[in-house]
This record gives structure tokens, sequence and C-alpha cells, in this order.
């Protein structure tokens, strides 16, 4: 799929870059229209974004509706992803912005979030094993040095079936590379 763009001289270009927020803003464009959170309950005194806050609430409202929503979805691994996005659009788009897939150096985080003068990184990753924390963190930590970053998030989705949710959802603080990484789970 390609989207025409302005491009120099008034002449027009196409480009495939739209596709990583056109195709899901499409998908979660319903999800995101549901979602009854209000961007006043995650914003602080400050004006500031309370991130940490608009992921636990998300950890809990993932807990709820996971199975309904992502049923919804014909491949399956992107789903939990699609549906933090649409959660987060639908509180962040009020005064900010999301972007998906944002190029950083040689990689590309999942997750950027723009308030005002704040830049979040998040993470996502589903779990494939013991692995998969210390692969986030490494990963994370060097696109937050690229960024001269401080702090971030990274999310891991645990889709395994004989694990129960009192073990999926946590969230606490790791140090990685000198960076402060807030993880959690759903």
């Amino acid at each position: 799929m390609f989207c025409t763009l302005p491009g120099r001289q008034g002449r027009r270009r196409r480009s495939r870059h739209c596709v990583s927020d056109v195709i899901p803003r499409l998908l979660t464009y319903v999800m995101e229209a549901n979602i009854t959170h209000e961007t006043a309950w995650y914003v602080q005194e400050d004006g500031s974004l309370d991130l940490p806050a608009l992921l636990r609430a998300f950890q809990e409202f993932y807990r709820e509706h996971n199975e309904a929503w992502l049923a919804r979805f014909d491949f399956q691994e992107a789903g939990p992803h699609l549906m933090l996005m649409a959660f987060l659009q639908r509180i962040v788009n009020t005064g900010g912005t999301v972007s998906r897939q944002f190029a950083i150096g040689s990689g590309r985080t999942d997750i950027v979030v723009r308030w005002k003068k704040q830049t979040e990184i998040v993470e996502l990753k589903v779990r494939r094993g013991e692995q998969t924390e210390a692969q986030g963190l490494a990963q994370l930590a060097a696109y937050l040095e690229r960024l001269g970053l401080e702090k971030g998030y990274l999310f891991i989705f645990d889709r395994r079936k004989n694990v129960g949710w009192e073990e999926k959802i946590y969230a606490r603080t790791a140090k990685y590379a000198e960076k402060r990484i807030q993880i959690f789970g759903a």
C-alpha cells in the first residue's frame, strides 16, 4: 500500500511510511472508540503525562478485555501491540502523539509517545522464554542512549495459557546500562 505525499517543488511522491501509522489506526479504530478512559485521569498537576499510571491502567484493561478483542484479529501476534496502541491513542492524541515503529539509528522502537515536552519510549515484547526480558532491556537501553533519554518502558505480553494473571501482571523498575527502565507485564 502506498500513500501519496507532498514532495519537493510541488511534486508528489509515493511512500510506504504511512502504512506504519494508517493501517494500525484503521485496525484499532473501533477499539479506540470504545475505550472509556479519559485523558484527564493521566495528566499530572504540572501538565505532564503519567505514563506509568497509563500503562498500569492498560494492564487491567488488557486482563479484562484481551480475549474478546484479540479474537477479532487473524494475526494473533500483533493483537496485544494493537490493543496497547489503541489504548494509548485514545488518551494521548488529545495533547500529544503516539508513533509506531519509530526509526532510531539502526533499529526501530515500537512506540514513541510525545506529550508536550515529554518523549517516552515503550518497547513491546511477547514473551518467548526466559531471555525475553533481557533482550528487551538491552534493546530499549540502546534506543534510550541514542535519544539521550534516561528512562524508558518495557511492556511484556505473556500469552502462556498455563500461567495465571497474578503472575502475568506486574510492574517493577530495573537499571540497565545506567538507564532506568520500568517493566510492565500482562
